[in-house]
Protein backbone atom coordinates (compact mmCIF):
# COMPACT_ATOMS: atom_id res chain seq x y z
CA UNK A 1 0.00 0.00 0.00
CA UNK A 2 1.44 3.40 -0.86
CA UNK A 3 1.71 6.14 1.62
CA UNK A 4 -0.57 8.74 0.34
CA UNK A 5 -1.43 12.29 1.52
CA UNK A 6 -4.54 13.99 0.10
CA UNK A 7 -3.94 17.30 -1.63
CA UNK A 8 -6.16 20.35 -1.61
CA UNK A 9 -7.25 21.66 -4.97
CA UNK A 10 -7.06 25.40 -5.54
CA UNK A 11 -8.96 26.72 -8.53
CA UNK A 12 -8.00 30.38 -8.27
CA UNK A 13 -5.10 32.49 -7.10
CA UNK A 14 -3.76 31.74 -3.63
CA UNK A 15 -3.95 34.44 -0.99
CA UNK A 16 -1.91 35.20 2.13
CA UNK A 17 -4.90 34.23 4.28
CA UNK A 18 -4.89 30.66 2.99
CA UNK A 19 -4.28 28.24 5.82
CA UNK A 20 -5.09 24.82 7.17
CA UNK A 21 -6.73 24.94 10.59
CA UNK A 22 -6.76 21.88 12.83
CA UNK A 23 -10.30 21.18 14.07
CA UNK A 24 -9.91 17.84 15.86
CA UNK A 25 -7.53 14.98 16.62
CA UNK A 26 -8.49 11.59 18.09
CA UNK A 27 -6.96 8.21 18.79
CA UNK A 28 -8.07 5.45 16.43
CA UNK A 29 -8.68 1.87 17.65
CA UNK A 30 -6.12 0.53 15.16
CA UNK A 31 -3.25 1.70 12.92
CA UNK A 32 -4.96 3.71 10.17
CA UNK A 33 -4.19 2.70 6.59
CA UNK A 34 -7.20 3.94 4.61
CA UNK A 35 -9.82 6.71 4.90
CA UNK A 36 -12.55 8.21 2.72
CA UNK A 37 -15.19 10.92 3.18
CA UNK A 38 -18.63 10.33 1.68
CA UNK A 39 -19.63 12.56 -1.27
CA UNK A 40 -22.08 14.49 0.95
CA UNK A 41 -19.36 15.03 3.58
CA UNK A 42 -21.41 13.42 6.37
CA UNK A 43 -19.45 10.21 6.98
CA UNK A 44 -15.76 9.38 7.33
CA UNK A 45 -14.92 5.71 6.77
CA UNK A 46 -11.70 4.45 8.38
CA UNK A 47 -9.89 1.13 7.95
CA UNK A 48 -6.51 -0.31 8.80
CA UNK A 49 -4.64 -3.00 10.67
CA UNK A 50 -6.88 -4.39 13.39
CA UNK A 51 -7.50 -7.23 15.81
CA UNK A 52 -11.10 -6.28 16.62
CA UNK A 53 -12.82 -4.35 13.82
CA UNK A 54 -11.94 -3.69 10.20
CA UNK A 55 -13.98 -0.53 9.67
CA UNK A 56 -15.24 2.38 11.75
CA UNK A 57 -17.60 5.19 10.70
CA UNK A 58 -16.61 8.58 12.11
CA UNK A 59 -18.40 11.93 12.29
CA UNK A 60 -16.19 14.24 10.16
CA UNK A 61 -17.23 17.28 12.20
CA UNK A 62 -15.80 16.07 15.53
CA UNK A 63 -14.00 12.73 15.09
CA UNK A 64 -16.52 10.74 17.15
CA UNK A 65 -17.01 7.08 16.17
CA UNK A 66 -20.58 6.35 15.05
CA UNK A 67 -20.46 2.67 14.07
CA UNK A 68 -18.10 -0.25 13.77
CA UNK A 69 -18.17 -3.23 11.42
CA UNK A 70 -16.81 -6.58 12.61
CA UNK A 71 -14.40 -8.54 10.49
CA UNK A 72 -16.42 -10.71 8.06
CA UNK A 73 -16.80 -14.32 9.12
CA UNK A 74 -13.89 -16.43 7.94
CA UNK A 75 -11.49 -13.50 7.55
CA UNK A 76 -8.21 -13.69 9.46
CA UNK A 77 -8.00 -11.21 12.30
CA UNK A 78 -4.69 -9.75 11.13
CA UNK A 79 -5.98 -8.77 7.68
CA UNK A 80 -5.89 -5.07 6.84
CA UNK A 81 -8.22 -2.74 4.95
CA UNK A 82 -5.85 -1.21 2.41
CA UNK A 83 -8.23 0.94 0.39
CA UNK A 84 -11.65 2.63 0.63
CA UNK A 85 -13.75 4.41 -1.99
CA UNK A 86 -17.37 5.43 -2.52
CA UNK A 87 -19.54 4.23 -5.39
CA UNK A 88 -21.88 6.46 -7.43
CA UNK A 89 -24.46 5.75 -4.71
CA UNK A 90 -23.29 7.78 -1.66
CA UNK A 91 -24.73 5.12 0.66
CA UNK A 92 -22.44 2.42 -0.71
CA UNK A 93 -18.68 2.23 -0.30
CA UNK A 94 -16.01 -0.29 -1.23
CA UNK A 95 -13.07 -1.68 0.71
CA UNK A 96 -10.08 -3.65 -0.48
CA UNK A 97 -8.11 -5.87 1.88
CA UNK A 98 -5.08 -8.04 2.24
CA UNK A 99 -7.40 -11.07 2.16
CA UNK A 100 -7.87 -10.41 -1.56
CA UNK A 101 -11.52 -9.36 -1.38
CA UNK A 102 -13.23 -6.21 -2.61
CA UNK A 103 -16.30 -5.69 -0.42
CA UNK A 104 -19.28 -3.40 -0.90
CA UNK A 105 -20.97 -1.99 2.23
CA UNK A 106 -24.26 -0.19 2.87
CA UNK A 107 -23.97 2.67 5.36
CA UNK A 108 -27.70 2.58 6.17
CA UNK A 109 -27.94 -1.09 7.14
CA UNK A 110 -24.35 -1.65 8.21
CA UNK A 111 -24.26 -4.80 6.11
CA UNK A 112 -21.94 -6.15 3.48
CA UNK A 113 -23.88 -6.06 0.20
CA UNK A 114 -21.48 -7.75 -2.20
CA UNK A 115 -17.97 -9.15 -2.28
CA UNK A 116 -15.56 -10.38 -4.91
CA UNK A 117 -12.41 -12.42 -4.44
CA UNK A 118 -9.73 -11.22 -6.87
CA UNK A 119 -7.51 -14.24 -6.25
CA UNK A 120 -6.66 -16.52 -9.14
CA UNK A 121 -4.69 -19.78 -9.11
CA UNK A 122 -1.82 -17.98 -10.84
CA UNK A 123 -1.51 -14.95 -8.58
CA UNK A 124 -1.89 -13.82 -5.00
CA UNK A 125 -5.08 -12.06 -3.99
CA UNK A 126 -3.44 -9.62 -1.60
CA UNK A 127 -4.79 -6.13 -2.42
CA UNK A 128 -2.18 -3.41 -1.92
CA UNK A 129 -4.44 -0.47 -2.77
CA UNK A 130 -7.96 0.36 -3.97
CA UNK A 131 -9.38 3.58 -5.40
CA UNK A 132 -12.67 4.57 -7.02
CA UNK A 133 -13.11 6.97 -9.92
CA UNK A 134 -14.39 10.49 -9.11
CA UNK A 135 -17.84 9.59 -10.48
CA UNK A 136 -17.86 6.38 -8.42
CA UNK A 137 -18.65 4.16 -11.40
CA UNK A 138 -15.43 2.15 -11.54
CA UNK A 139 -12.71 1.09 -9.11
CA UNK A 140 -9.18 -0.24 -9.40
CA UNK A 141 -7.47 -2.70 -7.06
CA UNK A 142 -3.71 -3.30 -7.12
CA UNK A 143 -2.63 -6.89 -6.53
CA UNK A 144 0.93 -8.14 -6.20
CA UNK A 145 1.15 -8.88 -9.94
CA UNK A 146 -1.93 -7.33 -11.59
CA UNK A 147 -4.25 -4.32 -11.47
CA UNK A 148 -7.94 -5.22 -11.63
CA UNK A 149 -10.56 -2.69 -12.78
CA UNK A 150 -14.16 -3.37 -11.71
CA UNK A 151 -17.57 -1.78 -12.03
CA UNK A 152 -18.23 -0.30 -8.59
CA UNK A 153 -21.95 -1.12 -8.48
CA UNK A 154 -21.91 -4.82 -9.29
CA UNK A 155 -18.18 -5.58 -8.89
CA UNK A 156 -18.04 -7.08 -12.39
CA UNK A 157 -14.49 -7.23 -13.73
CA UNK A 158 -13.82 -4.88 -16.66
CA UNK A 159 -10.15 -5.57 -17.32
CA UNK A 160 -7.09 -7.05 -15.64
CA UNK A 161 -3.97 -5.00 -16.42
CA UNK A 162 -0.41 -6.26 -16.59
CA UNK A 163 0.66 -4.35 -13.49
CA UNK A 164 4.23 -4.43 -12.19
CA UNK A 165 5.58 -7.97 -11.94
CA UNK A 166 8.91 -7.86 -10.14
CA UNK A 167 9.73 -11.38 -8.98
CA UNK A 168 12.98 -12.60 -7.54
CA UNK A 169 15.79 -10.97 -5.60
CA UNK A 170 17.40 -7.62 -6.44
CA UNK A 171 20.64 -6.67 -4.66
CA UNK A 172 19.90 -9.25 -1.99
CA UNK A 173 16.40 -7.93 -1.35
CA UNK A 174 13.34 -10.00 -2.20
CA UNK A 175 11.02 -7.85 -4.30
CA UNK A 176 7.38 -8.33 -5.20
CA UNK A 177 5.30 -6.62 -7.83
CA UNK A 178 2.32 -4.35 -7.39
CA UNK A 179 1.32 -0.77 -7.98
CA UNK A 180 2.03 1.86 -5.31
CA UNK A 181 -0.17 4.58 -6.73
CA UNK A 182 -3.51 4.60 -8.58
CA UNK A 183 -5.42 7.58 -9.99
CA UNK A 184 -8.39 7.96 -12.35
CA UNK A 185 -9.28 10.85 -14.64
CA UNK A 186 -12.48 12.71 -13.80
CA UNK A 187 -14.62 10.53 -16.07
CA UNK A 188 -12.92 7.27 -15.07
CA UNK A 189 -11.86 6.52 -18.65
CA UNK A 190 -8.13 6.49 -17.91
CA UNK A 191 -6.13 5.08 -15.01
CA UNK A 192 -2.58 6.05 -14.04
CA UNK A 193 -0.36 3.74 -12.01
CA UNK A 194 3.08 3.78 -10.40
CA UNK A 195 5.02 0.70 -9.30
CA UNK A 196 8.18 -0.96 -8.03
CA UNK A 197 9.98 -0.66 -11.34
CA UNK A 198 10.00 3.14 -11.17
CA UNK A 199 7.68 3.26 -14.18
CA UNK A 200 4.58 5.44 -14.50
CA UNK A 201 1.85 4.15 -16.78
CA UNK A 202 -1.46 5.44 -18.14
CA UNK A 203 -4.10 2.95 -19.27
CA UNK A 204 -7.34 3.03 -21.26
CA UNK A 205 -9.82 1.50 -18.80
CA UNK A 206 -12.23 0.12 -21.41
CA UNK A 207 -9.68 -1.64 -23.60
CA UNK A 208 -6.82 -2.21 -21.16
CA UNK A 209 -4.42 -0.63 -23.66
CA UNK A 210 -1.27 0.98 -22.26
CA UNK A 211 -1.31 4.58 -23.48
CA UNK A 212 1.92 5.83 -21.89
CA UNK A 213 4.95 4.53 -20.04
CA UNK A 214 7.40 6.93 -18.37
CA UNK A 215 10.63 5.62 -16.88
CA UNK A 216 11.05 7.66 -13.68
CA UNK A 217 14.23 5.89 -12.56
CA UNK A 218 15.34 8.76 -10.35
CA UNK A 219 12.33 8.06 -8.17
CA UNK A 220 13.22 4.34 -7.90
CA UNK A 221 9.79 3.49 -6.53
CA UNK A 222 7.26 6.33 -6.88
CA UNK A 223 5.33 6.50 -3.63
CA UNK A 224 2.31 8.25 -5.11
CA UNK A 225 1.01 9.97 -8.20
CA UNK A 226 -2.07 11.70 -9.62
CA UNK A 227 -3.65 12.38 -12.99
CA UNK A 228 -5.16 15.76 -13.75
CA UNK A 229 -8.94 15.75 -14.26
CA UNK A 230 -8.58 15.97 -18.04
CA UNK A 231 -5.86 13.31 -18.14
CA UNK A 232 -3.29 15.62 -19.74
CA UNK A 233 -0.86 15.87 -16.79
CA UNK A 234 0.64 13.29 -14.45
CA UNK A 235 2.34 14.14 -11.15
CA UNK A 236 4.60 11.77 -9.22
CA UNK A 237 7.31 11.60 -6.58
CA UNK A 238 9.30 9.29 -4.37
CA UNK A 239 12.57 8.76 -2.48
CA UNK A 240 14.48 11.36 -4.50
CA UNK A 241 12.50 14.07 -2.63
CA UNK A 242 11.26 15.65 -5.86
CA UNK A 243 7.83 16.43 -7.23
CA UNK A 244 7.54 16.00 -10.98
CA UNK A 245 4.81 16.79 -13.49
CA UNK A 246 4.72 15.07 -16.89
CA UNK A 247 2.77 15.64 -20.12
CA UNK A 248 0.77 12.51 -20.82
CA UNK A 249 0.65 13.08 -24.59
CA UNK A 250 4.43 13.39 -24.99
CA UNK A 251 5.96 11.96 -21.81
CA UNK A 252 7.95 15.18 -21.39
CA UNK A 253 8.63 16.61 -17.94
CA UNK A 254 6.75 19.86 -17.36
CA UNK A 255 7.79 20.72 -13.80
CA UNK A 256 10.10 19.67 -10.98
CA UNK A 257 10.20 20.89 -7.40
CA UNK A 258 12.11 19.86 -4.28
CA UNK A 259 10.55 18.44 -1.10
CA UNK A 260 13.91 18.05 0.68
CA UNK A 261 14.55 16.83 3.33
CA UNK A 262 11.38 14.71 3.03
CA UNK A 263 9.98 12.66 0.17
CA UNK A 264 6.59 13.65 -1.30
CA UNK A 265 3.91 11.00 -0.84
CA UNK A 266 0.71 12.61 -2.10
CA UNK A 267 -0.41 14.63 -5.12
CA UNK A 268 -3.51 16.43 -6.34
CA UNK A 269 -4.24 18.78 -9.23
CA UNK A 270 -6.81 21.55 -9.24
CA UNK A 271 -9.67 21.25 -11.74
CA UNK A 272 -7.75 23.04 -14.52
CA UNK A 273 -4.32 21.48 -13.89
CA UNK A 274 -2.78 24.89 -13.22
CA UNK A 275 -1.89 24.21 -9.58
CA UNK A 276 -0.80 21.10 -7.72
CA UNK A 277 -0.67 20.37 -4.02
CA UNK A 278 1.85 17.81 -2.76
CA UNK A 279 2.40 16.38 0.68
CA UNK A 280 5.19 14.73 2.63
CA UNK A 281 5.48 13.47 6.21
CA UNK A 282 5.37 16.99 7.68
CA UNK A 283 4.18 19.55 5.15
CA UNK A 284 1.89 20.27 2.21
CA UNK A 285 3.04 22.51 -0.64
CA UNK A 286 1.03 24.19 -3.41
CA UNK A 287 2.85 24.62 -6.73
CA UNK A 288 2.17 26.65 -9.85
CA UNK A 289 2.57 24.03 -12.57
CA UNK A 290 3.55 26.41 -15.38
CA UNK A 291 6.53 27.87 -13.49
CA UNK A 292 7.28 25.33 -10.75
CA UNK A 293 6.97 28.15 -8.23
CA UNK A 294 6.06 27.27 -4.64
CA UNK A 295 2.91 29.25 -3.82
CA UNK A 296 2.07 28.06 -0.32
CA UNK A 297 3.47 25.77 2.39
CA UNK A 298 1.49 24.31 5.29
CA UNK A 299 2.48 22.32 8.39
CA UNK A 300 0.36 19.18 8.85
CA UNK A 301 1.93 17.97 12.15
CA UNK A 302 1.67 14.24 11.38
CA UNK A 303 2.42 12.29 8.25
CA UNK A 304 -0.47 10.93 6.27
CA UNK A 305 -0.21 7.17 5.86
CA UNK A 306 -3.80 7.57 4.71
CA UNK A 307 -5.78 10.67 3.90
CA UNK A 308 -8.90 12.01 2.26
CA UNK A 309 -10.28 15.36 1.18
CA UNK A 310 -13.97 16.24 1.19
CA UNK A 311 -15.60 16.83 -2.19
CA UNK A 312 -16.06 20.54 -1.46
CA UNK A 313 -12.34 20.90 -0.73
CA UNK A 314 -12.80 22.17 2.84
CA UNK A 315 -11.94 19.20 5.07
CA UNK A 316 -8.70 17.22 5.06
CA UNK A 317 -8.39 14.10 7.25
CA UNK A 318 -5.06 12.37 7.92
CA UNK A 319 -4.56 8.92 9.41
CA UNK A 320 -1.30 7.54 10.77
CA UNK A 321 -0.20 3.92 11.17
CA UNK A 322 2.37 4.06 14.02
CA UNK A 323 0.62 6.70 16.14
CA UNK A 324 -2.91 5.32 15.57
CA UNK A 325 -4.22 8.86 15.21
CA UNK A 326 -6.74 10.69 13.07
CA UNK A 327 -6.51 14.45 12.53
CA UNK A 328 -8.84 16.78 10.66
CA UNK A 329 -8.03 20.18 9.18
CA UNK A 330 -10.35 22.87 7.89
CA UNK A 331 -9.17 24.65 4.75
CA UNK A 332 -10.00 28.34 5.11
CA UNK A 333 -8.75 29.37 1.69
CA UNK A 334 -10.67 29.25 -1.61
CA UNK A 335 -13.19 26.42 -1.95
CA UNK A 336 -13.31 24.16 -4.98
CA UNK A 337 -15.05 20.95 -5.96
CA UNK A 338 -12.73 17.98 -5.49
CA UNK A 339 -12.68 14.23 -5.27
CA UNK A 340 -11.74 11.82 -2.49
CA UNK A 341 -8.27 10.21 -2.60
CA UNK A 342 -6.75 7.42 -0.44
Amino acid sequence: MPIVLAAILLAGALQDADKLEKIWAVDAPFPVQSVAISPDGKVLVVGGYTTCHDIILVDPSNGMVRKTWPIPKGTAKDEAVTGIGFTADPNLFLTGGTDGFVRQWDIRSGRQVKSRNLTTPEETGRILDLVTSPDGKVCAAALQERIVVLKSAGLEEIVRLAGYPYPGTVNGVVRSGGAHGLSFTADGSKLATAGNEGVLKVWDVKTGKELLSINAKAEVRPYAMALSADGKLLASGGPNMETRVWEVATGKQRMAGSHAPNHPNGFWFNSTGSTLLTGDSKTAIVWEVATGKELCRLDTEIGGDASTLSRDGTLLVLGNIPSRKLSAYRWTGPKTATQDKK
